[in-house]
């Protein structure tokens, strides 16, 4: 019984996501941008003000698969390198995003610059992202019997967008940071045979702060909030907490408020981080297990300037 009731589960998540293209109105919003579990590791791919903010070399990969076992579940991965410059007062970042989700396949390649400023005892980032989206449409996917010619054909439909992002992000020194940003900006569009689909214009704030007990001098503790709004979608809460040992593990938990509880635990030798989280759901529909596996790898450059020597020429 049980058994027929996660089959049956599977197949009405399965319906409701293709239920949009199913009705394939002529005007819709794109794809909605994915929140992460590890959203504290990777400011960047939200707020180009992050970019190179740690003044290290980094690159890291991310890959999350939500609900297992469900046919055209989401399907997310980033790739995120940075680098400081500081001829430039700053740096520049690399961000490349793939999202699958039933018919939609989105990848997206944007090029961040943050300027970096020392104001007081703050540290301020202002950056600017440009970048471009593909987005290709599976019509092949909903094997429509309604008459359609356009649904089910086997047809491939796709376009490109031209995307702006902007973002502030403050810190102070270990103690703790804040950003804001915004994504699609120019909320741009593209046309296709069904219709035109434009970007929805997102807003995202970040925070978070460090602390210590001094019974456990070796713990520290990071409580943080990551926040999202798109027009006409829900506000997206998640809240926080990891406690990290002696700089080599940690663990913590995210609430994601009417959504999920992500388990997290990661490790790292050297310069080499790895984490995963589990999502938990706490809906009233449980959808299968959600995954996240983070890989990252970062270094400072350590230039050490060349001893000159003066000869005085009255000895020569």
């Amino acid at each position: 019984m049980i058994k027929i009731a996660k089959v049956y589960v599977s197949s009405l998540i399965s319906l409701l996501l293709g239920v949009l293209a199913i009705c394939y109105p002529a005007v819709s919003k794109g794809q909605q941008d994915q929140s992460l579990s590890h959203y504290m590791f990777t400011q960047s791919a939200y707020n180009p003000g992050a970019t190179a903010f740690q003044d290290a070399i980094s690159i890291q990969g991310i890959m999350r698969q939500q609900w297992m076992g469900v046919e055209g579940a989401p399907v997310t991965s980033f790739l995120l390198g940075e680098m400081p410059l500081k001829f430039l007062h700053g740096g520049i970042g690399l961000v490349l995003n793939t999202d699958k989700i039933a018919a939609y396949n989105t990848t997206a390649l944007a090029l961040n610059y943050a300027y970096h400023r020392q104001m007081g005892g703050l540290k301020v980032g202002v950056g600017l992202g440009l970048g471009f989206f593909n987005q290709k449409i599976d019509l092949s996917y909903f094997n429509s019997t309604n008459g359609d010619p356009l649904l089910g054909s086997g047809a491939e439909e796709s376009g490109m967008i031209f995307s702006i992002d902007g973002g502030l992000f403050v810190a102070k020194d270990k103690l703790w940071y804040a950003g804001l940003s915004s994504r699609h900006i120019n909320q741009g569009s593209m046309s296709i045979e069904g219709g035109k689909v434009t970007q929805s214009r997102k807003y995202y704030v970040v925070g978070g702060y460090y602390f210590k007990w001094q019974r456990f001098k070796k713990l520290l503790f990071n409580p943080s909030v990551f926040l999202s709004y798109t027009k006409n979608i829900p506000l997206e809460i998640n809240f926080g907490m990891i406690a990290e040992y002696n700089k080599m593990f940690w663990a913590g938990v995210v609430y994601k408020h009417n959504n999920a509880i992500a388990v997290m635990a990661g490790a790292q030798y050297k310069d080499i981080k790895v984490s995963y989280a589990y999502d938990i759901g706490t809906h009233a529909y449980k959808f299968g297990s959600t995954h996240e596996i983070r890989v990252g790898y970062s270094f400072k450059l350590q230039i050490e300037k060349q001893k000159k020597n003066y000869k005085n020429t009255r000895y020569l």
